[in-house]
């Protein structure tokens, strides 16, 4: 790990726009969305975001010296990672690891992740599976 954040904190209600919104916006080149139309993809996407807010756990990555700056976030339930994202300027930096390493842990069994992008394929060495279909369930 290169650059690891000085700061990790559980997500806080001041968060949620901000997490929603770059989720949605970096998720909308995926493969998976680019099919469908702008009004319907954000409208359901948002909804889906939301249901896992009810029973996932999001962390954040910020500075030491200010815990407001965020540098990206992860949001899992157990073994199932929902959505990694780390700002575009902070990428590289091994804050992506960092917030997988203090999710899963020493996880005994793969993790499923839900959403897929080249990032986390570049991001993460260990196995995972892909189950997409997951994030419409409750706790995993």
């Amino acid at each position: 790990m290169k650059n690891p954040p000085s700061g990790l904190r559980d997500v806080e209600a001041r968060d949620i726009d901000f997490i929603v919104s770059s989720w949605t916006k970096s998720y909308r080149q995926s493969f998976f969305a680019t099919k469908m139309s702008n009004e319907v993809y954000f409208t359901e996407h948002k909804k889906v975001i939301a249901a896992r807010f009810a029973d996932s756990r999001a962390v954040i990555a910020c500075t030491g010296d200010d815990i407001d700056q965020i540098l990206g976030y992860i949001v899992f339930q157990g073994h199932v990672l929902h959505y990694l994202y780390v700002k575009q300027p902070f990428r590289r930096l091994g804050i992506g690891s960092a917030l997988i390493q203090d999710a899963m842990g020493a996880q005994t069994v793969p993790i499923v992740i839900t959403h897929i992008t080249q990032g986390f394929c570049k991001t993460y060495k260990g196995p995972f599976t892909y189950n997409p279909y997951l994030i419409l369930k409750g706790k995993p």
